[in-house]
C-alpha cells in the first residue's frame, strides 16, 4: 500500500477539530436560545401592554358615558381595579384642569400592580366638558 493510499483511507477529523466544531455549534445554539427567550419576554410584555390599554379604554368609555349622562365633571382622582384575562389591573383616573372653563382633561393610567413606584403600562387622555347638553 502506498503512502498516498494510506492517507486517503485514514483521512478524517482530528479530535481537536471535532472539539472546535462542537464549541462553535454550542455557541450558536446558546445564542439562538437567548434570542428566543428575549422574544418570548417581549411578547409577554406586549400582551400586558395591550390588555392594559383595553382596561384604560374601558375606563375612559365609562367616564365618557357617565359625563354624557349627568353632565358633570369628575373633581377628584379615582382609583380601582378590574379583572381582565385572568389578571387584576389597577387603574387611576386623574382629572386635570384646562385653560377653558367647563372642560377637563381626564387621564387614565393602568398598572399591573398596586405598588406606588411602578410605571403605568398604558395611559389614555380625553377631554370632558359640561357643554354638551
Amino acid at each position: 500500500m502506498h503512502r498516498a493510499e494510506y492517507r486517503a483511507r485514514c483521512a478524517g477529523f482530528t479530535l481537536v477539530e471535532v472539539l472546535v466544531a462542537l464549541a462553535v455549534v454550542a455557541l450558536a445554539v446558546t445564542t439562538i436560545l437567548v434570542s428566543m427567550m428575549r422574544q418570548i419576554e417581549g411578547t409577554t410584555y406586549l400582551r400586558q401592554k395591550m390588555l392594559a390599554h383595553w382596561v384604560a379604554e374601558n375606563q375612559l368609555e365609562l367616564a365618557l358615558l357617565k359625563n354624557a349622562h349627568n353632565n358633570q365633571l369628575p373633581q377628584d382622582t379615582q382609583t380601582g381595579n378590574v379583572e381582565m384575562a385572568g389578571s387584576t389591573w389597577y387603574w387611576r383616573a386623574e382629572p386635570k384642569r384646562t385653560a377653558v372653563q367647563g372642560f377637563i382633561q381626564l387621564e387614565i393610567s393602568v398598572f399591573a400592580s398596586e405598588e406606588k413606584n411602578t410605571s403605568a403600562l398604558a395611559t389614555l387622555s380625553a377631554v370632558l366638558d359640561q357643554a354638551h347638553q
